[in-house]
């Protein structure tokens, strides 16, 4: 698309017509990106085993590790007995 907003001729072209499965990756990936839970989308791809859709889309969740840990540190630090307070 040039700047006016009417097609280019020269700009590249998609070489393989997407899919109703890729739009379904697509889908899935958004929600993910939204923050929708694993478990959620599971059930709404119609996924068996939530190992199938861990599997496909873990990669897309690289921040969930470091929020868990947070997470747990969180939980875990009103257990840890301060020195003041002997």
């Amino acid at each position: 698309m040039k700047a006016d907003g009417t097609p280019d001729p020269d700009a590249p072209r998609l070489t393989k017509r997407p899919r109703v499965h890729d739009l379904r990756h697509t889908h899935a990936s958004w929600m993910l990106a939204a923050g929708t839970d694993l478990f959620v989308l599971q059930r709404r791809l119609g996924h068996e085993s939530i190992t199938t859709t861990t599997e496909t889309y873990a990669h897309l969740m690289p921040d969930q590790q470091r929020a868990a840990a947070d997470a747990a540190a969180k939980a875990l630090s009103g257990l840890v007995p301060h020195a003041s307070r002997r």
